[in-house]
């Protein structure tokens, strides 16, 4: 870049730097999707990566003040080399310029190219050489060269240090076993670590949830190996030059995570800040040029007050402008972000535009694997199943039951499991009064979050269905299994109330017997109830004379006694005011 700049004209480099400021960044931060479970494996690879990164960087900068050094040595070195040969380079770098709108003057004698070499600036011969040196490097050696010409001026580095990355580094001219799964960028920055990062964290929590750990960290593999396959073969085909380039890191994996998202949650919103520099700058000169006019006027107290009063006025009234939030589906904002930053560059180079020295086709490469992924396990189908639920939902939070049941009736056909269809339709019907259908669906509900584990979604729907039919109750061991799920998540006063309908409902279940143990239990230690756990004891007793749980009742009518003897705790003391004190 430093070397295509000094050959560009100033309205050039002006254009330039106005295009990259005027450009609007969108940068996604949330999804709605909250994750159930900690994603380990995410923040696992997250913490990798960017141990590896820092590592790299600390390598980097222990080995600058000898790379400086070296690097100084090979500049002059390459421009004392073979003279014939340093004259076909500096003219092919010429041409490049002049293509790429630079204005440079075209044919090049032999002795102007001589005068240019020997009157150029030490500046000049190191970004000559630099030059020079990027398009010789063919090699490891090529490389470290290339690495130490450009960071003859670096007191401090913030980019990993290429040369120890050549031998894991995927190579496209000489591949290897090691290299394979590593494909990022070459080599891999600050700014764009932080990009994979965010991505990793906001797109690879809810896949790993819905895929498991397993699946996932499988998954993340098999596109990071998919998306060097396909850089390999691009560069091969239209990059050779750029075959000996090392691509080291992480960003076709996570673009594989972005894909199989964009397909599994093509709904789901993202949440994007987007902020527009050219705006915040031109607000920054009015603020300026009110400032300078306050300061003429009322001095400091003007200066501040027309600088800051410019600002302020801009956050209150036009911010957005500038600055904001605003959701869209993933598969449009995922969408934008392979065309806009792969798809379109990626063309660009492979029709001969400028290399940007990220692996683009390695995104595009892990991106088609993991949407291929999700097809093949079907995902997608997953996901429509669950749009059509929420559709429900919402048609049913919105007061329209004949909608919401038509579509909860939609996913049942495709979907006869699905507990969530049959809760909403058990909803609905309660809504409408059609008391028989609402409990037939309540039952059918539950007993499908039970055969699914969904234990804390069965007991929910027994209550739901309980607050509105108080005589609603399961079969025994159904009634149980909720119960003890209540009990479970702290709701002692349903868990005990449910657990005592059993042997009452039901007197001949075998679940009761254990039911009025378990129920006694918890008036007890939980609910401080011990008349009503000797009653319930006392009915065990009675009814199963024989019960193999005695020893456990004896137990608790032990300490069901010791409650209820127990003397109640003493009223507090009032605590004594201090005397008031005169002012």
């Amino acid at each position: 870049m430093f070397f295509s700049l000094l050959f560009a004209s100033p309205m050039a480099v002006i254009t330039l730097l106005l295009q990259l400021f005027a450009v609007t960044m969108f940068i996604p931060y949330r999804v709605e999707r909250p994750a159930r479970h900690v994603p380990l494996v995410t923040y696992g690879l997250i913490a990798a990566n960017t141990v590896i990164f820092l590592l790299t960087i600390l390598t980097a900068n222990i080995n600058l003040p000898v790379d400086r050094v070296e690097g100084k040595r090979e500049v002059e070195t390459l421009l004392r080399g073979d003279r014939a040969r340093l004259r076909a380079d500096t003219r092919e770098l010429l041409d490049i310029m002049r293509r790429r709108g630079a204005p440079v003057p075209e044919g090049a004698t032999d002795a102007q190219l001589d005068e240019f070499l020997s009157s150029a600036s030490g500046k000049q011969r190191e970004q000559l050489a630099a030059g020079i040196a990027a398009r010789r490097a063919q090699s490891s050696a090529g490389l470290r060269r290339l690495w130490q010409i450009q960071h003859i001026g670096d007191t401090f580095l913030l980019d990993p240090h290429a040369p120890p990355q050549n031998p894991s580094a995927h190579r496209a001219a000489a591949p290897s076993l090691p290299g394979m799964p590593r494909s990022m960028n070459g080599p891999p920055g600050e700014l764009h670590l932080r990009a994979n990062m965010l991505y990793l964290w906001v797109f690879g929590r809810a896949t790993e949830e819905t895929l498991g750990s397993k699946l996932y960290a499988g998954a993340y593999v098999l596109c990071g190996i998919a998306a060097v396959l396909l850089f390999h073969l691009t560069t091969m085909q239209f990059a050779r030059d750029q075959a000996w380039m090392p691509y080291l890191g992480a960003s076709g994996a996570i673009a594989g995570v972005q894909g199989f998202f964009a397909l599994r949650f093509y709904r789901t919103p993202v949440s994007i800040f987007y902020i527009q520099p050219i705006s915040l700058a031109i607000v920054f000169v009015i603020a300026a040029i009110a400032g300078v006019i306050g300061a003429l006027t009322l001095g400091l107290i003007g200066a501040a007050l027309g600088f800051f009063g410019v600002w302020a006025a801009f956050v209150v009234y036009m911010r957005k402008a500038a600055f904001g939030t605003f959701k869209v589906a993933s598969a449009w904002a995922i969408g934008v972000w392979l065309v806009v930053f792969n798809v379109v560059p990626a063309i660009n180079e492979a029709i001969g535009g400028e290399q940007n020295g990220v692996a683009l086709w390695a995104h595009i490469g892990g991106f088609g694997f993991g949407m291929v992924y999700a097809l093949l396990i079907g995902s997608k189908e997953e996901g429509a199943k669950e749009y059509l639920l929420e559709d429900a939902q919402k048609a049913y939070d919105s007061s329209d039951m004949e909608t919401a049941i038509t579509r909860a009736e939609n996913l049942l056909q495709r979907q006869p499991e699905n507990a969530g269809a049959y809760e909403v339709m058990a909803k609905a019907h309660d809504y409408r009064g059609d008391v028989d259908s609402a409990l037939d669906n309540y039952e059918l509900a539950i007993q499908k979050h039970l055969q699914s584990g969904e234990r804390d979604a069965a007991a929910a729907a027994y209550l739901h269905a309980l607050a509105r039919n108080s005589a609603f109750i399961m079969p025994p061991a159904v009634q149980f299994q909720l119960a003890s799920q209540m009990a479970r998540n702290g709701d002692y006063q349903n868990a005990a109330e449910n657990l005592t309908k059993i042997p009452f409902t039901f007197p001949d279940a075998p679940e009761g017997e254990l039911s009025l143990l378990r129920g006694a239990q918890i008036y007890i230690e939980h609910l401080q109830q011990p008349d009503m756990a000797v009653q319930l004891l006392q009915t065990l007793v009675q009814r199963h004379p024989q019960t193999q749980w005695m020893a456990q009742v004896q137990a608790a009518l032990q300490a069901a006694q010791a409650q209820k003897d127990a003397p109640p705790p003493e009223p507090l003391a009032p605590v004594p005011r201090p005397p008031m004190q005169k002012i």
